[in-house]
């Protein structure tokens, strides 16, 4: 069974990109918007989220989303990557402080991509905590 991948993306084209790049190893499923997060989680186990800072104008931002799945009883653990394509110097340690475990700036470097994803896997499994 491939690992699960929840990727939260406003914008289609992306995320067609980034569940190309991926679909050998990875499981990635998509959402458009926020809204449905909790709801998508309690499907199926998942192993990582992938939540886009800016969700659009109308849509809760990824900040508020790592916030309420960091204050879930069930989820809080649930490891969260942050993306965002407003990089800039200071960001990652922004988001690491709001609940997110690794930063990923846009254009994507997907090497890197499965690199943190699969460091985060392997580090969930044994035990220890993934570094930030």
């Amino acid at each position: 069974m491939k690992p699960r991948i929840l990727l939260i993306e406003d914008d289609r084209v992306n995320a067609i990109v980034f569940q190309h790049y991926f679909q050998q190893e990875f499981d990635i499923v998509h959402l458009l918007t926020g809204y449905d997060l909790f709801d998508e989680l309690a499907k199926f186990p998942t192993d990582i989220v992938i939540l886009d800072i800016n969700l659009g104008k109308d849509d809760i931002n990824g900040i508020k989303l790592v916030t309420a799945i960091r204050e879930h009883p069930i989820y809080n653990e649930l490891i969260v990557f942050a993306l965002t394509g407003y990089a800039t110097h200071g960001d990652e340690a922004l988001f690491i402080t709001k609940g997110f475990n690794k930063y990923i700036a846009k254009p994507v470097d997907f090497e890197f991509v499965r690199h943190i994803i699969w460091e985060a896997i392997n580090t969930k499994h044994t035990g220890n905590s993934i570094s930030k």
